[in-house]
């Protein structure tokens, strides 16, 4: 689910009023950078290792047995029942592998689901995941620590399989959208943020809800950087809308933490997948052994991505030039102050070094349990 649905009416409706809700009651981070142009195996390596993703999953279907320190086993290390909950088969990514080398108390694929008459592309429908999975987590021992993936967005978004689809799809795209890999894009995305308030509604029935630690975020892009309906419905509310603007918007997925006694902001400097599991480690007081991501609470403002791109607050950095964000102009960086040459000079050369530690590290395998 990319970041440009958040708080956008389509013909009047919100497209993700629940999601927005929770934005809105919650922390919403607005520049929440994908590390990978690829797949979702990649963000979930992102995510568990604080590492970047190889090309194309290949961390997840080649070098599974290099995984380690990954924030589930640092979680169940700590005492904490651990879970992965995917509404697919076990085989597919190698998923069942990589997490029982991480330790995995439970594992729950679709096979292990009792209910399973509503599928969208062979993937259980996210409402009866999210009904089964919490569940689930209502029979744990406190503490746990559960890491679930809704695939209900995922490509397709034609929504084949959904009983009574328009009584749970609550936008009208219009004639002209209706039927687009767009419109059905944008019908995906509000079925999955219906599905979602459920999710939220059944945690709080479940008595779960006001002492959960919960971060929501997208894996990937749903469209692709030039779609045409997309960029015509980005521009309604930024006529300015350049080819940076483009690729930022590719990699910037939603994202949302709730945190409990933490009061409502919005945080808009770039964070990224990377900085996921030092700062859920950090929010319960669990030591990080090792992770190339920082606390999204660090201000480290600077999001780095596999292809080697940089995002910063103002700058975006691709194929050896920065470029301004706002306006989308290569920067003559010989013009800038000396401190900000320094700066960019210095993110740089930390993405090389970065990339190239996190690669060396899997495919040597140099984090040995």
């Amino acid at each position: 689910m990319q970041n440009f649905v958040v708080d956008r009416t389509i013909n009047g409706k919100e497209i993700t009023p629940n999601l927005n809700r929770f934005l809105k009651e919650n922390i919403q981070f607005t520049e929440m950078i994908s590390q990978s142009y690829s797949t979702t195996a990649d963000s979930e390596y992102s995510v568990i290792t604080s590492m970047y993703p190889l090309d194309n999953g290949e961390a997840f279907s080649r070098y599974a047995g290099s995984i380690n320190n990954d924030i589930l086993s640092l979680y169940k290390k700590a005492g904490y029942h651990t879970a992965y909950m995917h509404g697919n088969v076990k085989s597919f990514w190698n998923r069942n592998a990589v997490y029982q080398r991480c330790g995995v108390d439970e594992l729950v694929f679709l096979d292990s689901f009792e209910d399973k008459s509503e599928k969208i592309n062979n993937y259980l429908s996210d409402e009866l995941f999210y009904r089964q999975a919490v569940e689930k987590l209502s029979e744990y021992d406190n503490p746990f620590m559960a890491y679930l993936i809704a695939a209900s967005s995922h490509i397709g978004f034609d929504l084949p399989g959904i009983h009574d689809k328009y009584s749970k799809v609550s936008i009208d795209v219009g004639e002209e959208l209706l039927g687009t890999f767009f419109g059905n894009y944008l019908e995906a995305v509000n079925y999955a943020d219906y599905a979602f308030g459920i999710f939220i509604d059944e945690l709080k029935e479940k008595g779960i809800y006001d002492d959960l630690t919960l971060i929501v975020f997208g894996d990937h892009n749903g469209m692709d950087m030039d779609q045409e309906e997309m960029q015509k419905f980005i521009k309604q509310v930024n006529p300015e809308y350049n080819e940076i603007d483009a690729k930022i918007n590719f990699v910037n997925v939603l994202c949302g933490m709730k945190i409990p006694g933490i009061e409502s902001q919005k945080i808009e400097y770039p964070v990224s997948k990377i900085d996921i599991k030092p700062t859920l480690l950090e929010v319960s007081g669990i030591e990080d052994n090792f992770s190339l991501g920082d606390s999204m609470f660090s201000n480290k403002k600077i999001a780095s991505i596999s292809n080697h791109d940089i995002v910063t607050e103002n700058y975006y950095y691709c194929d050896n030039n920065w470029y301004e964000i706002e306006s989308g102009k290569i920067v003559d960086v010989d013009t800038l102050d000396e401190k900000t040459r320094c700066k960019l000079a210095e993110y740089v050369y930390n993405t090389e070094l970065e990339l190239e530690i996190s690669s060396s590290i899997l495919i040597n395998n140099l984090l040995k349990r």
